[in-house]
């Protein structure tokens, strides 16, 4: 694991809806909380507040690394 995503990965999601709008440090921050254990295997950990957006955007994150055939992990 690389020094950015374990440092991404110390920090707590804060208790409010994420949008579109959200800083690129965030964005990391959220895509952290996926992890494909295998082909069809992922575990997304819980936000606090999800909306269309977070789900699409940590789906889409899964879909990305499924068709690449890799682990994000």
């Amino acid at each position: 694991m690389s020094d950015d995503v374990k440092a991404v990965t110390k920090l707590e999601v804060e208790d409010r809806a994420y949008e579109a709008d959200l800083t690129a440090e965030e964005r990391a921050l959220l895509l952290a909380r996926v992890y494909v254990v295998a082909e069809r295997l992922v575990v997304l950990r819980e936000l606090p507040v999800v909306t269309a957006f977070t789900v699409k955007l940590l789906l889409s994150a899964w879909r990305c690394s499924a068709a690449a055939g890799t682990a994000m992990r």
